[in-house]
């Protein structure tokens, strides 16, 4: 006797959530696999988790495709593009300057691409031996550091060197490359000056500070002066 073959399709089971009463602390997603318990607050958490995922995803993707048409319309800019090879002609006219000029030509390319050094590039190093004197209206300062011994006054770049009436920095180039530098770093001076200059003699350079007010400087650092104003000093042990 010949056998026949149930394919009736069975009635499509769309999964639902089942919540027993109003005051129930649970709901109940009924699948075609069983039944899931799960907390009303630990669902509204899972829903609120979701929705974040969902928008951060979405801002990304905005963020990623705003940046592509930015760069795309830089690109089909004619303007950029000009820029863009004299920049090209600008590194090449430097390599041709640093081949003419011979060893110490380097110390001219960095002040053509002085504005281009970044902290990043710069990998630096503190000064190992400096001393300093208080004069009436100004404060000197004495690096006999081995970066200093033939050093051309070109190594000493105003890009790196910056100063505040109340701070001093300065890099001392000392690599053909640009990479590397000797710092000489006071964030806080012992007190305000209207200027700096410098100069190299017999290996030495010397840092000259123009006091705004000719007051006596007990350190170069202005932490030691906040100290000098809280110490009280007992008076008996100098009887």
């Amino acid at each position: 006797m010949p056998t026949t073959t149930d394919t009736t399709t069975p009635p499509l089971f769309l999964p639902y959530v089942y919540m027993p009463s109003a005051d129930a602390s649970y709901v109940k997603l009924v699948t075609p696999w069983g039944e899931l318990h799960a907390e009303k607050r630990q669902l509204a958490l899972s829903a609120v988790a979701v929705v974040v995922i969902v928008a951060t995803a979405w801002a990304v993707r905005l963020f990623q495709n705003r940046q592509w048409r930015q760069a795309s319309s830089l690109e089909r800019d004619p303007r950029n593009r000009s820029q863009t090879k004299e920049a090209r002609q600008a590194r090449s006219a430097l390599q041709e300057n640093i081949i003419k000029k011979g060893e110490n030509s380097y110390y001219y390319a960095h002040q053509a691409r002085g504005d281009q050094l970044t902290k990043e590039e710069l990998k630096k190093t503190m000064v190992s031996s400096y001393g300093w004197t208080d004069n009436k209206k100004t404060v000197s300062i004495y690096l006999t550091d081995d970066a200093v011994v033939d050093m051309k006054d070109e190594q000493l770049q105003l890009h790196c060197q910056k100063w505040t009436a109340t701070s001093l920095s300065m890099d001392l180039v000392t690599d053909a490359d640009a990479k590397l530098a000797k710092s000489l770093v006071i964030p806080t001076l012992f007190d305000r000056v209207s200027d700096v200059k410098w100069k190299v003699k017999k290996n030495q350079l010397t840092v000259t500070l123009t006091k705004v007010e000719a007051t006596p400087w007990t350190s170069l650092n202005g932490a030691a002066k906040n100290l000098e104003e809280h110490i009280e000093y007992d008076e008996s042990l100098y009887d």
